[in-house]
């Protein structure tokens, strides 16, 4: 017969507090100083504590539900028990006790901790609260319906003079988006959060409240202040903790009003410039940020106080993971605590919005870490990012439903609820047709770009239309330069050339003659050199077609650069389209896969058409210059410096779909989007393909 466990002894420097008076009925809240920890009671949690020394389960809720309203059963005081030991408010009296403290105070093993603290450290820099005491009377007046009153007035002020000059105050944020421009935000955020922060602390002492900590805590590596205003729990009114709630904010308003009043009135300088941007970051990070109650900033403590709901986030998603469980499965489970039925679809309609509003934040910084360090570590850093944020949470609450499932394998909405997912995963699996959409352009068949190999004047040049046949001059060019650097080879060659035949070379002359000979080789390369890129000046047609696309701002007597476009031939019975396909669709696509052809120009009819071709390797650049980014295009690209070439910053393949039926002419490259119909694959096929091939050329395989 097993020896029942002793009952847990309360420790005997917690502390019992009155809390605040919560839809109509009072709380108490239980300060821990070992943790500096508040746990908020409700009423029949303190009815219990009162008959603590009572030790037996049984016997305390029988007096409980016989001297109260409360309908307290054994399993409820054995539920509080636990969570008392569980958060370490009781003392250690078996070895079960003692193990746990010892698993609780164990330090992680190193990987865990650098896991944990690449994606939240938090650094205690000082203790304020000797100073924010003496403070005190000096900030009493932050506090009266009088400065409320001038601060209203001072922000409406601001704002007028804004709307006053308001072009210029947009023009100004031309300027943040420069190198120069991001270090005045870093510091302009830097003030401004001090400020914050230590309104948050002013409020705190304030209302009596210890403020035993200041500091700076890193989210995914980026720097956040924090002010410790734990002790805010002491405080019974809820007007006082939303003041806390908001003061941090309301420093910040101050100080953007006040910077957005001495900018209207300064003259233009480097003190202007940096009050703009002190007010116009300080403004908008204030009002998109710190308003938020998505995340744990002051929006989110200022709404669990109006709502009167500690804990918000957490007893938000308890509830929507209950209402979820019990629609899926009809589990006839109690609920984690009851609130009222316009609470609770608030509840449920908060939390939804917070994990939405979670997936995408993460996500994307998830994709900012990817991309702030060099692309192997950024790659693990995004797992990371991802498993912690996302995938695990997710995955948890399957094994949750999955539990929830087996616990009632005959239910009706068990049933209904196995159907949809059954039919769900089914849609992954089932292998469905696609299409690809890619960015394209409609040409000729056969065209050639023509650009200049060397800088030159412009002699000759045939106008745009213009029909040509192969070997035909289209333009041609002079370089004085060249033409300088041919006539002086020819002349050193022929006083080379002359000297070598006038002179009597002796036996002692022979190193002088073998010179002569080299610099006759050297001058002779060079002419030859100079001769060929003077041909290059001259450009020819490749094949019988039509010039077009010769740019109207060349004339006969301009200079171009070298690389420069001219214009290009194509030929005059059929059309093509070429498409470009990224990486991660280009291996759902086969040759003669049905394909259609829409320009971006409104109103414009489909083209149909049939996959051609497609090239084995990802293009080095990009043809089309209608659709690289540096034109308005869909494709993401780059001029390099020494070719001067358009290189694609993501591997691209191009693909060329002959239409159905014959076209009109093609004067001119049309651009478009092409969609290609894929082979049939699975969702979830797709998906692994892409991220396959997403971490393999990250890897350089």
């Amino acid at each position: 017969m097993s020896t029942p466990a002793p009952w847990p002894a309360l420790r005997d420097d917690l502390e019992l507090l009155r809390g605040p008076v919560v839809t109509g009925a009072p709380t108490w809240s239980l300060y821990d100083p070992a943790r500096h920890r508040y746990v908020r009671l409700g009423s029949m949690e303190m009815e219990i504590l009162q008959r603590w020394d009572l030790a037996d389960p049984d016997t305390i809720a029988r007096i409980v539900h016989e001297q109260t309203t409360f309908d307290t059963q054994s399993a409820d005081v054995t539920a509080f028990a636990a969570f008392l030991q569980q958060a370490g408010l009781t003392t250690a009296q078996t070895s079960a006790d003692t193990a746990l403290l010892a698993r609780q105070a164990r330090r992680p093993p190193l990987l865990s901790w650098i896991l944990h603290h690449y994606l939240f450290l938090r650094v205690r820099l000082c203790n304020p609260d000797p100073v924010l005491k003496r403070c005190v009377p000096l900030t009493d007046w932050l506090f009266t319906r009088r400065f409320c009153i001038g601060l209203a007035l001072a922000v409406g002020l601001a704002v007028i003079l804004v709307v006053q000059q308001w072009s210029l105050y947009a023009a100004g944020f031309m300027h943040l988006i420069t190198p120069q421009g991001a270090i005045g935000i870093a510091l302009a955020l830097t003030c401004s959060k001090m400020v914050h922060e230590l309104g948050h602390g002013i409020a705190a002492r304030h209302f009596g409240c210890r403020v035993p900590a200041m500091g700076v805590a890193f989210l995914v590596l980026c720097p956040v202040l924090w002010t410790d205003t734990t002790d805010a729990w002491r405080l019974v009114r809820a007007r006082d903790r939303l003041v806390i709630d908001c003061a941090g904010m309301v420093a910040e308003i101050m100080l953007a009003t006040l910077a957005t009043i001495i900018w209207s009135v300064i003259p233009d300088g480097p003190l202007r410039d940096g009050l703009f941007t002190l007010s116009s970051s300080t403004w908008i990070l204030t009002l998109s940020v710190n308003l938020s109650p998505l995340m744990r900033f002051d929006g989110y403590y200022i709404l669990s106080d109006l709502m009167g709901i500690p804990n918000l986030q957490e007893r938000a998603f308890a509830w929507t993971r209950w209402r979820t469980r019990k629609f899926l499965f009809g589990m006839d489970t109690p609920p984690p605590e009851v609130f009222p039925t316009y609470r609770g679809l608030m509840l449920t309609g908060y939390s939804m919005a917070t994990w939405l509003y979670r997936f995408f934040l993460f996500t994307g910084i998830a994709l900012v870490v990817y991309h702030a360090v060099f692309p192997a570590l950024g790659v693990v850093l995004m797992g990371i990012e991802i498993w912690f944020f996302i995938a695990r949470p997710i995955m948890g609450e399957l094994a949750q439903w999955a539990r929830q499932a087996l616990h009632a394998p005959g239910s009706r909405r068990v049933h209904i609820t196995g159907a949809a997912f059954a039919i769900l995963i089914a849609l992954l699996l089932l292998p469905w047709s696609h299409t690809v959409r890619a960015p394209a352009v409609l040409r000729a068949k056969g065209q050639s770009m023509l650009y200049t190999q060397d800088p030159g004047q412009v002699v000759r040049l045939l106008p745009t239309g213009s029909l040509v046949r192969a070997g035909e001059t289209v333009a041609e060019l002079r370089s004085p330069q060249l033409d300088h650097d041919r006539a002086v080879s020819i002349a050193r060659l022929a006083t080379l050339e002359a000297t070598l035949s006038e002179r009597l070379f002796g036996v002692e002359d022979t190193a002088s003659l073998d010179d002569t000979r080299d610099r006759i080789e050297q001058e002779t390369a060079e002419r030859l050199r100079a001769e060929a890129a003077i041909r290059q000046l001259t450009l020819t047609a490749p094949f019988d077609g039509m010039l077009v696309d010769v740019p109207p701002e060349i004339h006969v007597g301009d200079t171009l650069k070298q690389h420069d476009y001219i214009g290009s031939i194509i030929t005059r019975d059929h059309a093509t389209i070429e498409a470009y396909v990224y990486e991660t669709d280009i291996s759902f696509i086969q040759p003669g896969a049905e394909a259609s052809f829409m320009t971006d120009s409104p109103g414009a009819k489909q083209i149909t058409g049939h996959v051609q071709s497609i090239s084995v390797a990802s293009v080095p650049e990009i043809d089309a210059l209608e659709q690289a980014s540096l034109y308005g295009g869909h494709i993401k690209a780059h001029r390099d410096e020494t070719s001067h070439r358009l290189v694609p910053e993501e591997a691209v393949y191009q693909v060329i779909i002959l239409p159905d039926g014959p076209l009109p002419p093609i004067r001119r490259r049309i651009r478009g989007m092409a969609r290609i119909h894929a082979t049939a694959t699975s969702f979830l096929q797709r998906t692994y393909r892409k991220i396959v091939s997403v971490f393999m050329g990250e890897a350089g395989l």
